[in-house]
């Protein structure tokens, strides 16, 4: 029987089916971002275990669609914002969430040396290969409001340090700060009663908050101890 006449039957499944299964199939295993949450957290190394939040979800041999919980990830560096030698950190505690990245590369021998280093395992997005950056939230948990006015350091206990803010004059208000200096005035007024130490103390208080914003918590600080 000659080529012409086989016929042309439809392979099952065709080029395109295979072509898409063996492209599913290659990126099932790949990994580049997914939310996580910290389970535990070394400060010394700043480095932590986290859980990924999200399943992953396949098909299994019967052709039903199964879900797994992906592993805890151990020995994780947490990023934090750094450049040109300044550096803002901030605690890390058990449960906070962040975005998980992870590399094209291994970097398992690279967090050793932070040198150019051959990974010595080729594989690619792997899970073991997470960088976190903490800070991520659900829209069903915002952590704290987001002032459109003003670059806003929320600590907790109810501190905030608010910068370039169009509601005050200052450049910077810290408002704990101030509560303490007010406190110690009222305290300095008590302790000291009559009306020219009250005067005084006005006085002082007014020329404090003239320059507040512009180092006046030192200048007060030194003004007291001197």
């Amino acid at each position: 029987m000659s080529d012409a006449d086989i016929p042309d039957v439809p392979r099952e499944p065709s080029l395109e089916e295979l072509l898409s299964l063996h492209g599913k199939a290659t990126l099932d295993g790949v990994r580049t971002s997914l939310p996580a949450r910290i389970v535990e957290y070394d400060a010394d190394s700043q480095r932590a275990s986290i859980q990924p939040l999200i399943q992953h979800g396949y098909i299994d041999a019967t052709q039903v669609r199964q879900v797994e919980t992906l592993p805890i990830i151990h020995d994780v560096p947490v990023k934090f914002g750094a450049g040109g030698g300044a550096r803002r950190t901030y605690p890390v505690a058990i449960g906070d969430i962040g975005m998980a990245w992870f590399t094209s590369s291994s970097i398992a021998r690279w967090v050793l040396t932070g040198k150019i280093v051959d990974p010595g395992d080729d594989r690619r997005h792997d899970l073991n290969d997470a960088v976190i950056e903490v800070g991520l939230h659900s829209f069903n948990a915002v952590p704290t409001d987001a002032p459109t006015d003003a670059v806003v350091d929320h600590i907790p206990d109810g501190m905030t340090l608010k910068i370039g803010s169009s509601g005050a004059s200052q450049k910077i208000v810290g408002q704990l700060a101030l509560n303490d200096f007010m406190n110690a005035l009222q305290s300095a007024i008590a302790d000291n009663p009559g009306p020219i130490a009250a005067a005084l103390a006005a006085l002082q208080l007014k020329l404090q908050l003239l320059n507040f914003g512009d180092g006046w918590l030192a200048r007060t600080t030194k003004g007291l101890i001197e």
